[in-house]
């Protein structure tokens, strides 16, 4: 299983920041969304909309903005 965290912009009272939320999953579907993210298929465009979906959600539950399409990083980690 791995952890991936994907760091992103945010917006709360105006100012700009940055973010991160992490999904835990299994070890290929985490090695396909970290492919996602340098991909040019379907698939991979596929995959990055439902990323930013999943990290708008954490935003709007932690009470700030999600900066759409404003994935800069997607890391692994082992658990």
């Amino acid at each position: 299983m791995k952890n991936v965290i994907f760091t992103y912009d945010t917006i709360q009272n105006n100012e700009s920041g940055e973010a991160c939320a992490s999904i835990l999953m299994d070890d290929d579907r985490a090695a396909e969304i970290k492919a996602a993210f340098s991909s040019k298929s379907l698939d991979g465009y596929l995959l990055r909309e439902r990323a930013n979906g999943f990290c708008w959600g954490c935003e709007h539950l932690r009470g700030r903005k999600y900066v759409d399409d404003s994935i800069k990083s997607v890391d692994l980690k082992e658990i």
